[in-house]
């Protein structure tokens, strides 16, 4: 298939649906920032990886997704060797202020891999190596490698990146080629076994004060921290931002209220509003109505992946637009639900809205690889799997 025909045979749905979220992330961004000191640059900042991203995902939707087949595997790779230096670095020397910036970038780079990973090994991995065939053996390799990065990558640096990781392998697992039975098994040993990784011990840097504080907040049954002054700081004045918002909200740059003294921008930390607090804002500056407006969308673009899954070629792009579309609903789920504190606050960044660069390349990487399942759906873009030999045996019938 010609490159013209590719990019006339987009999914512009889905691509319409994409911009309408940028557009609002940087709008939102925009709100965050106003009247911070030092934080002036970051829409240009935010603008100039938007840029980056939109280049990523139209080359990616553009080349053929299988090749992830083994490009899958080169990427885990790398993901878990710059994790282990980066530990053994911090390790061996002083923790610096912006080491967290850098650990962020590869702790997502690290989850893209798992995803693709997933992907193969749940899709047709057993039609390119006879080892794979069991099933046993695939759900075995991919809880594997799950847990790998878990431990390398996500228990280290990122909890809330453990939340996500069980919701995306358990959609990937339902629609990937591993019979039900063994899924049913596999399910009930994690269940039992969920408990015990709370008592794992965890580094300060991984933000566990926060899992703690919300555990805290729920035993109690008011919702209300004991330590307001420390690690209940945040909680709490999120809770406020957003009951004190209502239908409306306060209006684009706090309008409605008086010197503009939001609760984001008076009390929340200023690095995090944002980022991972972005979804606070929204919810305080546009109420619930706006929040409302927003969800419509995310639901519209799940939505769409999963009309892109229903119609792909093979089960590689199947299992891997569902993983993309759980990806998404996974990080929506947990930051807009941090917002009310229906689930703890992590650095989990609001997909195609959170300001930080890597967060929103990825994030576009991985969409334009379900735009690449869609554009390579049509009969004619590839050779599919029985057609050369049949058709080959009715020439020799017609001859």
């Amino acid at each position: 298939m010609s490159l013209s025909r590719k990019l006339l045979g987009l999914n512009w749905l889905m691509i319409a649906l994409i911009a309408v979220l940028l557009v609002m992330g940087v709008f939102a961004i925009m709100n965050a920032v106003d009247g911070h000191q030092g934080l002036e640059n970051m829409v240009q900042h935010h603008g100039r990886w938007l840029c980056l991203g939109a280049v990523v995902f139209l080359l990616t939707a553009v080349l053929d997704y299988r090749w992830i087949q083994w490009g899958a595997w080169l990427w885990y790779g790398i993901a878990l060797g710059m994790l282990e230096w980066l530990w053994v670095t911090l390790q061996a020397h002083e923790w610096r202020a912006g080491a967290m910036d850098w650990i962020q970038h590869w702790v997502q780079f690290a989850f893209v891999a798992v995803v693709l990973v997933l992907a193969v090994l749940l899709g047709d991995a057993e039609k390119l190596w006879r080892l794979l065939r069991p099933p046993v053996v695939r759900l075995v390799l991919g809880f594997t490698s799950l847990m790998i990065m878990m431990y390398w990558g996500f228990w280290r640096y990122e909890v809330g990146y453990l939340f996500v990781g069980w919701m995306v392998f358990a959609a990937m697992l339902l629609i990937g080629s591993i019979p039900l039975r063994y899924v049913v098994s596999f399910v009930l040993v994690v269940l039992m076994a969920i408990p015990l990784y709370y008592f794992f011990p965890q580094k300060p840097y991984a933000k566990a004060s926060r899992i703690d504080t919300y555990l805290e907040m729920l035993i109690n049954g008011d919702m209300k921290p004991k330590d307001i002054q420390g690690s209940g700081w945040t909680p709490h004045h999120v809770q406020l931002g957003t009951g004190s918002a209502g239908y409306e909200g306060k209006g684009p740059f706090s309008e409605k209220v008086e010197d503009q003294a939001s609760i984001h921008r008076t009390f929340l930390p200023q690095k995090d509003v944002a980022s991972s607090l972005l979804g606070t804002v929204i919810a305080e500056e546009f109420g619930f109505r706006g929040n409302m407006i927003l969800i419509t969308v995310y639901l519209a673009l799940l939505w769409s992946c999963f009309q892109v899954a229903l119609s792909a070629r093979d089960a590689l792009g199947r299992v891997l637009a569902l993983g993309v579309m759980a990806t998404v609903a996974a990080h929506v789920l947990m930051h807009v639900g941090s917002a009310a504190l229906l689930t703890p606050i992590t650095n989990l960044p609001l997909p195609l809205m959170s300001y930080g660069g890597s967060s929103i390349v990825l994030i576009l990487f991985l969409l334009g690889l379900v735009q690449s399942v869609w554009v390579h759906r049509l009969p004619g873009s590839v050779a599919l799997p029985d057609t050369q030999p049949r058709e080959a045996a009715l020439e020799g019938a017609q001859a």
